[in-house]
């Protein structure tokens, strides 16, 4: 996933311009254009977002992501569920390229916490909180059981019980409900065999 804050340090680095492309499993999705917003490769592929039941979401609303392709012969994807979470986008944009559009995606569904009041966490709200926490090295956010939260940090000696209040706070108040969060300061959150390091590790669930 490219998040916000390494779109920034990029584009800091390099002076220039980055452009987002998602896609998997072999197959070319959808990519961003000059003015940032991410076209469907609709002469290839149709995209479908569908709830947990596989029925058609809104446009602008999140769901799982199905891909259809349309080019490959020798391995058909059809209403394949890629994994994903992601969003259809209404309206044109500026660029004039006609294509349809969806929202960058949310990234995995093991990487969706869901509240049992109806609100869900994303990774990208972890990963823009703990952008501005420059004492949090590394962190990493497992739902141990419904509404709660296991809290793994890599942190400087900075680090003080003061932001560790505030930073529970700040999740308690997206969350919409009294969760139970708790604290595990380590030295180091392991990679996961492919390399990848994980920030979210939802509850797995049936259905």
């Amino acid at each position: 996933m490219l998040y916000p804050h390494y779109r920034k340090t990029i584009e800091t680095v390099f002076n220039t311009k980055v452009f987002d492309n998602y896609g998997g499993e072999g197959i070319m999705v959808s990519g961003q254009c000059e003015y940032g917003n991410y076209h469907i490769n609709d002469t290839n592929l149709i995209i479908e977002i569908v709830d947990r039941d596989n029925n058609p979401v809104q446009k602008g609303w999140m769901g799982r992501i199905l891909l259809t392709d349309l080019t490959n012969y020798s391995m058909p994807f059809i209403r394949y569920d890629i994994g994903d979470l992601g969003q259809l986008k209404a309206g044109t944009c500026e660029c004039g390229r006609g294509l349809s559009l969806m929202k960058q995606p949310k990234g995995r569904d093991t990487d969706i916490i869901y509240l049992s009041n109806g609100n869900y966490l994303i990774v990208h709200f972890f990963t823009a909180l703990f952008e501005f926490y420059s004492e949090v090295k590394q962190f990493q956010v497992i739902e141990t059981d419904f509404d709660k939260l296991q809290l793994n940090l890599v942190v400087t000696e900075d680090f003080n019980c003061q932001l560790l209040k505030e930073i529970k706070f700040k999740i308690t108040e997206s969350a919409g409900m009294h969760i139970d969060i708790w604290e595990n300061i380590v030295d180091e959150i392991p990679a996961t065999s492919s390399g990848k390091r994980r920030f979210v590790i939802a509850k797995k669930r049936n259905g």
